[in-house]
Parts: structure tokens; sequence; C-alpha cells
């Protein structure tokens, strides 16, 4: 194909000629005893596709893997298919991704964050504030995508900063940022239906041959790690980096808050909390109670989607269509990522590779301590996570940890796995590889997000390097957020505007649009592009001439 037809350029070709080669290579290679030729070609099939997804994209190589395992396994192609996209967790992760979407859309999580920080008790008390904002960031990144979260936040904490008196260059913002950057990842993997999460325990389902792990007390003991982040962080603002809170100290005032949510953001937040109790209570009532019982015939896909049909079903004035629902906040390359990962590791089980895993580790894991080992599997995870893809590393290392506490017999699989899943949030360390990595750019994990958000914590202080990477249609910074490129609405500070929420006309005129951090400074930010471009002009002109 003519690089000129495409977009694609010869380095793409190169990573995909190789992805190709590790796909066949595999099928040429004689297995070792104890593993057949079929689940050497799966394991030939899941190397393949994890190359794609490191240095290509997260979609298409996820497609192209599906394929070559129908080829590969004695399935029809249809039951491959139907396995990976019916899976129980692929569902449950699209089902979530558009619950979030109602909630994104409906403006609420703003509101939230505001009202837990504008509380008397911050009052002259520096650590409380930083407590409360922590709370706030926690309950952004439970409730949005982790890009949404970041961009609801960041004009919240310089609007903090800005009362009580700190200027750019101060290191107390800066450090308030990156403080609740780490507690929003320990939050984003508290709730087990976000992609992380749901990537891991449905890897577990398929590997252990249908059990499933209790979300209840997974939430009761992320919950617990989330309050020790709190105070860890605190503890480290406080005595070790020592932040100057002297401002807050010397201020007397409190932020005021007076809006309030409209009826139906009054409806959906009070439902969302519902469902989500729902969601959990299967695992906390006795299973021998009628409400247990129903709960547990309904699954929580189809109480996820009992839920998204009685809102469409009531269509709101201020609610959003189908259309939007699955526009917004649905992260479709993580989903394909979790289809495809997912139908893999099951052929893995099927095919006889994880238990020549398993034989292949026991002897040499007979022994080792189960603390060592799971040191090593974190410290890995945790490494290697900064170098790519948070959702890839979870679907790399997730089969590899479960096989080697089962080997080792003396760690529990869940506690282990619960160890991935946070040591693969934990992608804050490198920033700069990910405008211009592919995988990172479409990635909708957190890996991606944290990239953005180390990004978004560069450009403080330069709103006009901000905008430029929009106007120069580098998208990273938008993907997974309400913001895309669309017309302006008749009325609205985006009148004619080349960007705007994607949120409907009826919540743009209500209250709680007032003080959307979406719309924050669109003016400003708009002026200064066109100044940016005008000053841009001067000197091209002037470089002309003077050539």
């Amino acid at each position: 194909m003519s690089f000129s037809l495409t977009k694609n350029g010869p380095k793409f070709y190169v990573n995909l000629a190789i992805m190709i080669l590790i796909m066949v290579a595999f099928r040429f290679i004689t297995p070792p005893e104890g593993l057949t030729t079929d689940g050497l070609a799966v394991v030939g099939v899941f190397f393949g596709v994890l190359y794609g997804w490191l240095f290509i994209d997260m979609i298409w190589p996820s497609f192209m893997g599906l394929v070559v395992l129908g080829m590969t396994l004695p399935q029809p192609m249809d039951a491959v298919l139907g396995g990976a996209f019916g899976n129980n967790t692929y569902l449950l992760l699209l089902f979530f991704c558009m619950v979030a979407s109602i909630i994104n859309a409906a403006g609420i999580a703003e509101y939230v964050a505001r009202r837990i920080i504008c509380v008397p008790i911050v009052v002259g008390r520096p650590w409380v504030l930083v407590f409360m904002l922590c709370i706030a960031m926690c309950a952004l990144a439970t409730m949005l995508t982790m890009t949404a979260a970041v961009l609801v936040a960041f004009p919240l904490i310089k609007e903090v900063c800005r009362q009580y008196g700190y200027k750019p260059g101060d290191s107390f913002p800066m450090i308030l940022l990156l403080a609740m950057l780490y507690v929003a990842d320990i939050a984003y993997m508290m709730l087990p239906f976000k992609s992380l999460p749901a990537i891991v325990f449905g890897i577990y389902s398929q590997m252990s041959g249908g059990q499933e792990i209790n979300l209840a007390a997974y939430v009761g003991v992320t919950g617990l790690l989330l309050l020790v982040s709190i105070f860890f962080v605190i503890f480290i603002c406080k005595y070790v980096l020592k932040a100057d809170v002297s401002p807050i100290l010397e201020t007397r005032d409190c932020m005021h808050f007076d809006e309030q949510l409209s009826p139906y953001q009054k409806t959906i937040l009070w439902s969302f909390l519902g469902l989500i109790v729902l969601l959990l209570l299967p695992n906390i009532l006795p299973k021998t109670w009628a409400l247990s019982k129903f709960l547990r015939a309904m699954g929580n896909n189809g109480i996820l989607l009992a839920y998204i049909g009685i809102y469409l079903m009531l269509n709101f004035k201020e609610g959003i269509s189908l259309r939007e629902i699955m526009h917004k906040s649905v992260a479709w390359p993580a989903l394909f990522l979790v289809a495809a990962v997912l139908r893999i590791t099951g052929a893995f089980e099927a095919t006889g590779v994880t238990k020549f895993i398993a034989d292949v580790c026991e002897p040499m894991l007979a022994g080792f301590s189960g603390n060592l080992l799971v040191f090593i599997v974190v410290c890995t995870t945790t490494l290697v996570t900064q170098l790519t893809n948070n959702n890839a590393c979870a679907a790399t290392f997730a089969p590899i940890a479960y096989t080697l506490a089962v080997a080792n017999g003396t760690v529990d699989p869940q506690a282990l796995l619960s160890c991935v899943i946070l040591s693969c949030t934990l992608g804050i360390a490198r920033r700069g590889h990910y405008v211009r990595h592919p995988v990172r750019r479409y990635g909708m994990g957190p890996s991606g997000n944290r990239h953005q958000v180390c990004q978004l914590l560069l450009d403080i202080q330069h709103p006009a390097s901000f905008l430029h990477r929009i106007s120069a249609h580098d998208h990273s910074l938008l993907k997974g957020s309400p913001l895309k490129r669309r017309s302006g609405f008749a009325g609205t500070p985006f009148a004619g505007g080349r960007y705007a929420m994607c949120l409907p006309p009826a919540f743009l005129s209500s209250k709680a649009y007032s003080f959307s951090p979406y719309v924050l400074r669109c003016e400003r930010l708009r002026n200064l592009r066109i100044r940016a471009c005008c000053e841009l002009r001067r000197k091209t002109c002037r470089r002309y001439a003077a050539s």
C-alpha cells in the first residue's frame, strides 16, 4: 500500500511485520514436553497482540488477535468472538461506562467536590483542607474517568490556591496537585467496575474456573488502603516536603458555595449511590435472604442494564440520548483490550498453557517465601507500568501472577491480584512518552490518563501551551473527557466557538452550568489562541521579509 494513501509511516509497517512474525513464528516451533501445539500457538498470539498494544495501537491489534485466535482454536470463529464480546466482564465494563456517561453529563461531580471542601472546619486548618481536597478527588475519581476527574479538579485547585493567596511558582500548589494525583490513583481502583480492576478480576474468573472475588470485601479493603494513603500523603507534605501553609493559617475566610443541584441532578446522584449499593449488596447480605437471591439472579450486568433502561425510559428533559451515552465516556480501546485478553486467557486454560506454566514453576517456587514473591511481583509491575499502558500491563501480569500464586501455594491468588491492580495504577513517574506514543495516545486506561495529568501539571503556568496542544490536533488531552470538537451552542460562551461540551443544551442553561469547569476561562482561552495566532503570523511575516 502506498504511504500516500494512509497516515501510517514506515515505522508502523515495521512494527506490524514484527507483530505478524511473532504470531506466525510460534506455530513452527516444536513445543516443549507438556505443552501442545495449539497451546504454543496461543502463546504466540498473546505475545503478538501484546507487542501490538505496546508499539502500535490497542484497538485493531485486539481485533486481529481475536481473528488469529479463532483460526488457531478448534472452535468456530463465531464461538470465539461470542466468548470475547459476550463475556461477563466485557459487558460489566461496557454497562458501567454507560452509567459513567450519564453521571458525567449530569454535571454533579464538581458539585460534590466543591461541597466537600467548602466546609467551615477547614478555616485556619491547612491539613484538614488538604484532607478534604483528597476526599473530593476520591469522589471525582470514583464517579468519573481519570481524565474528566482531573479536568474538574484542575480549576478547582487553582481556585483554592487563589483564595489563599498562592501565586504561580509557589511550591504548595504543585505539591498539592501531585498529592491529589497519587490519591486519585488509589481511588480509581476502589470500584471494581472500572477498566483495570475489571480486567484483572475477569482474568481471575477465567483462570480459576468461574470463581468470583467478593466485591464488597475488595471495596472495604481498598477504602481502608485509600484512607491510609491520604494520611501518608499528608505526612509527606507536612514533615518531609514541609509545604508552606502559612497563607492558609493566616486566612479566616472560608470558600463559599451557594449553588444547588437541580431536581434532575439530585435524581441522578441518589440513583447512582443506590446503584452502587445494589451492586455490592449480594456480597454482604446472607445468601438465603430473598433480596439477596433476587439480586444474584439479576447479576451485576442485569442491575446495570436495568438502570440504563429506566434512565432512557424516563426520558429526562435534561438527559442525554443513547447515542450520547455511547459516545461520552465509553472507553472503547479498553473494552476491546478486555475482549481480547479475556478470550486469550480462556484459551490458555483450554489448551493447557496455564497447567504447563504451573508445572514448570512449582519446583522453582517450592519453599519460596510468599512475601518475597509478592514483593517481586509488585516491584516488577510497578516498573513496567511506567513504560506502557496500565491496562496492557495488567493484562500481561495478571495471568502470570495467578499462576505463580497457585504454584507457590502460600499466597492467596486474590490477594496477589489485588496487589497487581494497585501497582498497575501507579504509572505516574514518566510523562514524556505519552504525547508521542500511539498506545498511550489512544489508551483509555489509567496509564494514559496519568500521563495526560502530568502534562496538565506542566501547563499550569502556560495556558497558551495547553491551547496549542488542542489546536495542533493533539486529542490526548481530550480523550475520555467531556470535551470534544463540535460547534458551539447558541446563547452560551461557546456560541460560534471551536470547542464545546458534549452536554445537552438544557444543562448548559441550568444553574450548574455557571460553575462547570469545562467552560471556565473559555473566552480567555479563545482570546489567547487568537492572540497567539496573530503573533505567530507577525513573526512569520518578519522572518520571511528578513530572508
